[in-house]
């Protein structure tokens, strides 16, 4: 027992020894790493922001009353924000979408207006170019297709009102009955302000981008401060290790303790540094302290790991090579785990073999540490 105990303080202090440099070597990859997931950030998100939709309008006849129209609609709230429109001719509309200034043209036919009114189906033409995205085009025919059913719904009131008046032997009703429903349809049309719902989705659940990859740089960094410790230890070829075993003490016990004092030490030392970043983090995004519990699975998830980093190390080796292989399989779990690219980018497959990887319970736990 007392040998055991001056085992276990010797390999503490090795590992102690060694924390200066293994954290002067892990900031300088963490550096490496930050840049990284700049660039990584930049090529997931860059390309899924949705400019504004800009649409060109055609009108056959009566340009003033469709200039209106479109006034009208342009200065909706939510069409601020995703449409513009340009009444335009036919063949600038055309070399518009030819050459991308415009997502789509809308070309109103001669009559449109007086159908609306009396309820005639004569419909609008829309053309989409081919230059520009898919996702803006979709977004467009959505919109496209929504008014469409609005005017449908519409004109199938009115038809049906028409109907009734002459089933009824009312024939002399139907001009009074179509202003009195165009009305309506049109202060409903009004007053539909809001297009859109706004709902916030994103690839990181119910995390906000800082806090997912800030608490995913931190297992990065932890990862390889624990990589560059581990390689420190010499398992149990060192002399003191051979003279422990010709006193009884076997390598069984000493191979426990120096993983333990491994682990210790990983924690001790990462906990600080761990708290500090989490606790900046929080403060950033609205919260002002970690609770208690929030460091208590700090705590848990530095210990697991130490622990994990520890044993992979003790399969592979210690020396170069070994540390290379250790590197490679922790790095093959963080991207499972989608430390570096949300899950939902990824395959399906991998998307649900990662939920089962320890650093997807690591990042979680972190996660909830800070909120």
């Amino acid at each position: 027992m007392r040998a055991g105990g001056t085992f276990f303080r010797l390999e503490m202090k090795r590992y102690a020894k060694a924390v200066p440099i293994v954290f002067l070597e892990s900031i300088l990859f963490g550096i490496m790493i930050l840049v990284f997931g700049i660039f990584a950030s930049k090529y997931v998100y860059g390309e899924q922001a949705i400019g504004k939709i800009k649409v060109g309008i055609v009108s056959i006849e009566d340009e003033k009353l469709s200039g209106m129209l479109v006034d009208f609609v342009s200065s909706m709230d939510s069409m601020k924000e995703s449409c513009s429109f340009e009444m335009m001719d036919e063949a600038a509309a055309y070399e518009g979408l030819k050459n991308g200034s415009i997502y789509a043209a809308v070309i109103l036919p001669e009559g449109l207006i007086d159908g609306i009114m009396n309820g005639q189906n004569i419909p609008a033409k829309v053309v989409f170019g081919t230059s520009h995205s898919r996702m803006e085009t979709d977004v467009f025919r959505e919109l496209a297709k929504a008014g469409g059913r609005l005017l449908a719904t519409a004109q199938a009131g009115i038809y049906a009102a028409d109907e009734l008046c002459i089933l009824s032997e009312h024939g002399d009703w139907i001009g009074e009955t179509e202003d009195y429903l165009n009305r309506a349809y049109l202060q409903y049309a009004l007053n539909r302000d809001r297009v859109f719902d706004a709902v916030e989705v994103q690839a990181t659940g119910n995390y906000s981008l800082l806090q997912y990859y800030c608490s995913a740089l931190l297992l990065v960094f932890l990862s390889f401060i624990g990589l560059t410790l581990a390689g420190f230890s010499n398992g149990t070829r060192t002399a003191v290790c051979r003279i422990m075993e010709a006193k009884g003490f076997a390598r069984g016990w000493q191979l426990f303790l120096d993983v333990f004092a491994y682990t210790m030490i990983f924690t001790l030392s990462g906990m600080v540094p761990a708290v500090l970043f989490l606790q900046g983090t929080a403060q950033k995004t609205g919260f002002t302290i970690m609770s208690f519990s929030g460091i208590a699975g700090t705590l848990m998830v530095l210990f697991a790991m130490g622990l994990l980093i520890r044993l992979l190390v003790m399969i592979t080796g210690s020396h170069t090579a070994g540390l290379g292989v250790s590197f490679l399989v922790l790095l093959i779990l963080m991207i499972g785990s989608g430390l570096f690219i949300p899950q939902a980018f990824l395959p399906p497959i991998a998307e649900r073999v990662g939920n089962y990887l320890p650093y997807r319970f690591f990042h979680e736990m972190l996660l909830k540490s800070i909120c």
